[in-house]
């Protein structure tokens, strides 16, 4: 399933790259032909078909600006994590129970509004000042990337690093706050 997704996606880039590269031949042959155009009509009419133009111009390259600078645009998603079933690997080295190098991954459902929008893979390192954690959530529109050490308690925070889709470069924060032993809520706050 998480193959067909990353062929769509890969697919869906592929197309808007073809897409963002026609798009300067289709000027280019619409001022061919405007020129040719000009060239038989009077002052007047061709002062009116370079006005058009220049609408035309300016409406194509402000879709594309807005759509290149979509994924950089400042947001905040709220998210409730419930930790998936049997989902939990542990890695106990060294001393029996917690100790360095104990490791753990676990998967999550994200809701939004109750609604389950996506999941979130997790694993973490721990150590014997902090734990080191590296996230994947999958969302509508792609991922994000999120890492850092940490001290676990009722909140702390970890990093956005990164994300592909509409998130790809994604930088800001997840503030994780315990609801439960298996709900966690996820603030994400994300820069512009």
């Amino acid at each position: 399933m998480r193959r067909r997704w990353k062929r769509r996606l890969l697919w869906a880039a592929v197309l808007f790259g073809l897409v963002l590269l026609a798009i300067p031949a289709m000027v280019a042959s619409a001022t061919r032909s405007v020129s040719t155009y000009l060239e038989r009509r009077p002052p007047m009419r061709k002062l009116l078909a370079l006005a058009v133009l220049a609408a035309v111009a300016a409406v194509v390259g402000t879709s594309t600006l807005a759509t290149a600078s979509s994924s950089s645009a400042a947001q905040s998603m709220d998210l409730v994590a419930v930790e998936l079933p049997k989902s939990e690997v542990v890695v106990d080295v060294g001393k029996k129970g917690d100790s360095d190098g104990d490791s753990v991954f676990f998967a999550e459902s994200l809701l939004r509004n109750g609604k389950k929008i996506g999941r979130s893979d997790i694993y973490c390192v721990f150590t014997r000042v902090m734990s080191r954690c590296n996230a994947t959530l999958t969302v509508p529109g792609g991922t994000l990337e999120a890492l850092g050490g940490t001290r676990f308690g009722k909140t702390f925070a970890v990093a956005v690093v990164g994300g592909t889709g509409t998130y790809a470069g994604a930088r800001g924060v997840i503030r994780v706050t315990e609801l439960g032993d298996t709900r966690t809520r996820y603030a994400v706050d994300l820069t512009g």
